[in-house]
């Protein structure tokens, strides 16, 4: 097994998890046998296991799990293991949400959001995070416009040598006008990160201001885990959230 998905094993079972349930207490108090929660996760095939725990554990089943994997192939051998019912391929996610025609976009609204980019075989390259943080924010759009009561939101990705570009991050998010908004504010954070625990400072920052802009409160405190690969290359960080709507 990788480096990556023994990691990602530990953060199944010590905070995907167990957010995945207290949402289904939250939003679903009323279903005993199963929450049936609208599933998105982008996986891959060497460990799927979320979606494995979360039918086993009834917070969801299989027809309500939609799986992402860039690579067409991996999405195949994904489909063929038969446990979720429809897996989407071919195209980042990033890029999907760049465009109003992908079908992911008829599946909305999702009750949870496992945006695990690790699994993606992530690219050691500047504006890798940048791309995900914008999509992270444009997932957060389509979801409240469709006037949801809430959901479980989970972000996760690996944090390498590359530099983080909060300049960058600021023009895109500012660049997605929400009315009475005044911008992400960085205060005390440099135009450019390298240090890992700033990283992931940063992301929390940033996570939290997007609550705000979308008029959501969080049930509880944002969650966080960084995890250090073996080998030294890098950390594999992840943030996960209950949203309720204000």
């Amino acid at each position: 097994m990788s480096d990556i998905a023994a990691i990602k094993n530990q953060l199944i079972d010590e905070m995907w998890l167990p957010i995945a349930e207290r949402a289904g207490r939250t939003f679903r108090p009323h279903l005993k046998k199963n929450k049936k929660m609208k599933v998105l996760t982008l996986t891959n095939d060497k460990n799927f296991r979320e979606v494995i725990e979360l039918v086993r554990h009834k917070i969801t089943r299989k027809d309500l799990i939609y799986g992402w994997h860039k690579a067409r192939a991996t999405a195949f051998r994904l489909e063929v293991e038969g446990k979720m019912a429809t897996v989407f391929p071919g195209m980042t996610y990033e890029d999907s949400l760049e465009t109003e025609t992908h079908e992911i976009t008829n599946e909305f609204p999702f009750d949870i959001i496992n945006l695990d980019f690790s699994s993606q075989n992530p690219e050691r390259i500047n504006g890798r995070i940048e791309r995900e943080i914008r999509s992270l924010e444009k997932t957060l759009k389509v979801q409240t416009e469709l006037d949801v009561d809430g959901m479980a939101l989970i972000y996760t990705t690996l944090l390498d040598s590359a530099n983080i570009s909060t300049t960058k991050i600021k023009a895109n998010s500012d660049g997605i006008n929400v009315s009475g908004w005044p911008g992400l504010r960085f205060n005390g954070i440099p135009a450019t990160i390298s240090q890992e625990d700033k990283k992931t400072r940063c992301l929390k920052d940033i996570l939290e201001q997007f609550i705000n802009k979308y008029s959501c409160e969080n049930v509880g405190a944002i969650e966080s885990s960084a995890k250090n690969l073996s080998n030294g290359s890098g950390t594999i960080c992840s943030l996960g959230v209950i949203l309720k709507r204000v």
